[in-house]
């Protein structure tokens, strides 16, 4: 028996009903019965509980719940989790995102007047048969801790003298990877000792004009973005010669534990990654940015695309003492607000950005003006490559990438790369991918229908 997720209702009109979850799902509590799956009745004991009143996601043998910008808010153990601030439209709370409770076995949740008109408890059984943690040790052999060793601190960062707060006094261990115009570097706040990721220009990149703008640019989208799947942007501190982007530390990658794991994930594992991912890019497609545009005026527009998912750019904070696994969304160098394409003047004509193995035919030759389905393909090309090990085209041809990408019917159905997978996943997966051949078709799908679509197919 795998990991098991069941919600019982203990108070209200629902009663005794229990609901049991053995695959990733989404349910949305509430009064509306289109909108909401777990439909509360509409009485006068539960005139308090809202519409649209709270959302659990369910990976198990893990479940968090948020409040959906109710009137009364959403308890977890007696505790408020969150509720719309007084004068605030119901339409505007929605759109907001409420922070995620993880629940544990035994947790309550009320609704309604004090959460207590109606409640829930959750039960969570794991026999431990499918148990990623253990998946995950060898990957995380990768993770490196402050040395004590001062050889190995020798570095340390030069502050901006008038900077507030955190981040003032940064000390180097070691580089950890570098890029095209950056470096990432292991560090530690001398005054917190916290472990933090310190993205920093490289020297030959610091005398280029279009790479200052590329990498501040990268600066301004992360410090804007706050997402539990999005790795998390502390500050940016500027030295004398040099900025540095302050960042939450991962553990490792999903390519580090794919690779440990002979190339591919089995397909709890991989879905519950991609999901994760899906929510993050649920958020960044939609959430406000605001950027100086080409007439040097602020600009709020909504939604970021990335550019650039792959595996290597999706990394994992593990939580051993609880068993917990966060997937965090990084790198955010080719990223664009696509409501300002063309306006920004980031992006150079003709420039093309991006990993080949994951990019579709329209992030190709049209890379200035994509769109979010552009990220929402490559999920789906990820959670391709995790699931068989294989990338959705051969590129083991003797011909340019670019080539290879803009053949017609290049893509190889997931079934053919590995015929276990099940044939209503696989469906979902091929059809996504497929949307590339119309680059005119303007129905794609977006990152939550795709998420949507994975929990309805694994039922």
């Amino acid at each position: 028996m795998s990991a098991i997720v069941y919600i019982k209702c203990i108070k209200g009109e629902l009663a005794d009903k229990a609901w049991k979850f053995e695959v990733p799902n989404r349910v949305i509590v509430g009064r509306d019965k289109k909108g909401a799956n777990l439909v509360i009745p509409q009485t006068e004991n539960t005139s308090t509980i809202s519409r649209y009143q709270c959302q659990f996601e369910i990976s198990p043998p893990h479940i968090l719940v948020r409040d959906c910008g109710s009137k009364n808010g959403t308890y977890v153990d007696g505790k408020v989790i969150g509720k719309r601030d007084k004068g605030v439209d119901v339409k505007d709370a929605r759109k907001r995102e409420y922070p995620y409770k993880e629940l544990k076995n035994g947790s309550i949740i009320g609704i309604g007047t004090d959460g207590k008109k109606v409640q829930f408890q959750v039960a969570i059984t794991d026999d431990g048969n499918d148990d990623i943690y253990n998946k995950l040790d060898k990957a995380m052999e990768r993770k490196v801790k402050p040395a004590d060793d001062k050889a190995k601190a020798k570095e340390v960062l030069k502050h901006d003298p008038e900077a507030k707060g955190e981040f003032r006094n940064l000390r180097v261990i070691k580089e950890l990877g570098h890029g095209g115009y950056g470096r990432v570097l292991l560090g530690e706040d001398m005054d917190t000792h916290k472990t933090l990721a310190i993205k920093q220009m490289i020297p030959e990149a610091a005398t280029k004009p279009q790479k200052v703008k590329w990498f501040l640019r990268e600066a301004s989208f992360a410090t804007q973005l706050h997402h539990p799947n999005i790795v998390e942007t502390y500050a940016v501190r500027q030295s004398e010669d040099n900025f540095n982007i302050i960042m939450e530390c991962c553990d490792c990658s999903v390519e580090d534990l794919s690779d440990v794991n002979g190339g591919k994930l089995g397909l709890g594992l991989a879905t519950k990654i991609i999901l994760q991912l899906l929510d993050g890019l649920d958020y960044a497609h939609n959430t406000d940015i605001y950027l100086y545009g080409t007439d040097n005026e602020i600009h709020k527009v909504k939604g970021l695309i990335h550019r650039d998912i792959k595996p290597a750019n999706l990394l994992l904070n593990i939580d051993e003492k609880n068993q917990k696994m966060y997937v965090k969304l990084s790198d955010f160098g080719f990223a664009k607000a696509f409501e300002m394409a063309g306006q920004t003047g980031a992006t150079l004509s003709g420039q093309i950005a991006g990993t080949f193995g994951f990019m579709s035919k329209k992030q190709l030759y049209s890379y200035r003006y994509a769109k979010p389905d552009v990220d929402v393909w490559a999920a789906a090309a990820t959670y391709y490559t995790l699931l068989t090990g294989e990338l959705v085209r051969d590129f083991s041809q003797d011909k340019p990438g670019q080539e290879i990408i803009m053949e017609k019917n290049s893509l190889i159905p997931i079934r053919q790369a590995d015929p276990t997978i099940p044939a209503k996943l696989a469906q979902v997966i091929d059809s996504v991918l497929a949307e590339e051949e119309n680059c005119e078709y303007p129905d794609t799908t977006t990152a939550r229908q795709l998420s949507n679509k994975i929990i309805a197919a694994l039922r």
